[in-house]
């Protein structure tokens, strides 16, 4: 169910998603394996078309699809940013209970975190902005926010945008795929085929790596901490901002 929610972050998987295709003057699509901004619903395996988010019941059932996705209408809003309001202390504590905690729910995650500013920030309601940890109405987990941590980053929420809606295409180019590494092969190929549209977008407003290198840095061992530390943080020292109490 962790892993589920929060998806393991990779080191090194952002790094070259667009230096080949910045080199190249913008003309080709990046060649993508495997990211760790995708987003993951509660219930993990359930088909979510594109336009409504990760929790609806529809999709292709190729592994890719090759039918051209409309990226655009995959759900962004704008992150919400409120620097200072966590310590790193209290990320690494959150990230220490998940690791310890492999069987844990959501609710029991949110507890986690005693500082209640803290709180505030990193757990979000779908809104008119964007917390690190987005919630369906009910409070319940809905996505991760790698997107707003790389619209903060790159200082563009088009860049951010781009990502997150790149991010949402190819997830669900390839919701249909057997195994990890079946879908490590379709996120490439729906870079180049599905998603090309998103993947142009993508080099478009992000046209280097600096932005989505430095969250995959952030996001040390899972994709939340990305956003949690761009966004609650703050990362002018690098992630390692705030005192603002122990926590956690």
């Amino acid at each position: 169910m962790i892993k589920k929610m929060f998806a393991l972050a990779s080191v090194t998987a952002l790094t070259g998603l667009v230096a080949s295709v910045a080199a190249s003057g913008c003309s080709s699509t990046p060649s993508v394996a495997e990211e760790g901004g995708t987003t993951v619903s509660e219930a993990g395996d359930a088909k979510k078309p594109i336009e409504a988010g990760p929790e609806e019941e529809a999709g292709p059932t190729t592994c890719p699809t090759t039918d051209p996705i409309d990226a655009t209408v995959a759900p962004w809003k704008p992150p919400a940013v409120s620097q200072g309001s966590c310590s790193e202390k209290m990320i690494t504590d959150l990230v220490a209970f998940v690791d310890a905690n492999k069987m844990a729910a959501y609710a029991d995650i949110k507890k986690a975190v005693t500082d209640a500013t803290c709180k505030a920030c990193l757990f979000v309601k779908d809104g008119d902005k964007w917390g690190p940890l987005v919630e369906k109405a009910d409070g319940t987990f809905l996505r991760n926010n790698f997107g707003g941590c790389v619209a903060v980053t790159s200082g563009k929420e088009a860049c951010g945008k781009a990502y997150s809606q790149y991010d949402d295409c190819v997830s669900f180019a390839c919701q249909d795929c057997a195994d990890d590494a079946a879908t490590s092969k379709c996120r490439t190929a729906a870079a180049k085929g599905a998603c090309k549209g998103a993947a142009a977008s993508l080099v478009k407003e992000c046209p280097d790596n600096t932005a989505l290198t430095a969250c995959d840095d952030l996001a040390k061992t899972y994709t939340f901490e990305a956003a949690a530390r761009a966004l609650c943080v703050g990362t002018g020292d690098g992630g390692d901002g705030g005192d603002g109490g122990d926590g956690g």
